[in-house]
């Protein structure tokens, strides 16, 4: 949903989706984050009904105070999904989006905000890091191929192969 600027012919609507808006943002200051106080998705951002619909608060906090914001993501500087603060708040590019989420280090995590377990840490991990270096040595130095690895150490072929490019166990 894309707020649009007051619309005067239905000004009383729109008054009204405004009040019920911001009834659910702490503006505690100017600087600091204006948490959504309403419900939020799974992510954690505000949610908010309107109109038959729900969007995300911060993204109709961006429509409200500068105009739609189109195709473009709504960013936060502060990195906290509930912050409907304006001034914490950027248009970008999807690639804008993923840099800024790789630069604050949110791509290993899950919808639900626990951390994707890596390495000996993950449960169904089937090599340890003591295997890892087993095999990329084994490898360097011309031993079996990657099949041979691959039935040796219990996991795909396709495994050693990502093993071995640096694609996981980095």
């Amino acid at each position: 949903m894309s707020a649009k600027r007051v619309d005067p012919s239905n000004l009383e609507a729109e008054e009204a989706l405004l009040a019920r808006f911001w009834a659910k943002v702490d503006q505690r200051g100017t600087e600091d984050c204006w948490p959504w106080t309403g419900s939020c998705d799974a992510k954690g951002y505000g949610s908010f009904w309107n109109r038959g619909g729900t969007t995300r608060a911060h993204r109709l906090c961006w429509d409200i105070t500068n105009g739609p914001a189109g195709s473009r993501h709504v960013l936060h500087r502060c990195d906290n999904p509930r912050c409907c603060n304006p001034r914490h708040l950027w248009l970008g590019s999807n690639q804008d989006n993923v840099d800024d989420k790789m630069s604050k280090g949110r791509h290993g995590w899950r919808l639900d905000s626990r951390p994707i377990l890596r390495g000996e840490a993950n449960p169904r991990a089937k090599l340890t890091r003591a295997a890892v270096a087993q095999i990329r040595e084994m490898y360097e130095l011309g031993g079996p191929s990657q099949r041979a690895l691959a039935r040796r150490f219990g996991v795909s072929q396709r495994c050693i192969l990502f093993v071995l490019r640096g694609e996981t166990w980095k």
